[in-house]
Formats: structure tokens, sequence, C-alpha cells
């Protein structure tokens, strides 16, 4: 099965589905995004988009950048799973 998703990390504390949206969907049509937030780690977030070309574009051409004001050194790669682990502490 090829790989639609991206994962993108480092992302700032006051990022929002919105924001990722207006970066990442000049690479292709985005099926979802699923943002995720812990207390002592970054938000990070998968992006599915509609193809894996469309995916392959989004890890390449915006790996490193400083796409907006909002992003000041993001890292995305390709998603290696399906989904985004979240660290639970017991209770």
């Amino acid at each position: 099965m090829e790989n639609h998703k991206v994962y993108v990390a480092n992302l700032p504390n006051k990022v929002c589905e919105n924001d990722l949206e207006e970066v990442f969907a000049k690479y292709g049509n985005i099926r979802y995004i699923d943002l995720k937030r812990e207390l002592k780690t970054a938000p990070r977030a998968l992006i599915a988009y509609q193809s894996a070309d469309e995916a392959d574009r989004a890890a390449s051409g915006s790996n490193g950048c400083e796409c907006s004001a909002l992003f000041a050194h993001i890292i995305v790669r390709p998603a290696a799973n399906q989904r985004i682990r979240v660290n639970r502490s017991p209770a």
C-alpha cells in the first residue's frame, strides 16, 4: 500500500489545523489533518493526501523550511505508520 501521509513535527504551540492546511494545501488535495498536542512536547501532525505523489511533494518540498512566520523550522517526512502515538503517563 502506498503511503499518502506525511508526518510534521517541531510545530509551534499555537498552530491549528487551518494553519497547516494553508501551508500544505499547495502540495495537493488534503484528505484530513490529525493534529496532536502533549504537555511536554511540541505539537505534531499527520497530513493525509489523496495520492502518494502529493505526499512525496509535501515531504520533499517543505522539510526544514520556514513556510511562514508561524513555522520556524519544521520537520516533515513520509509517515512511517498510520497513527501518531501519544505518550500517556500513568494515572
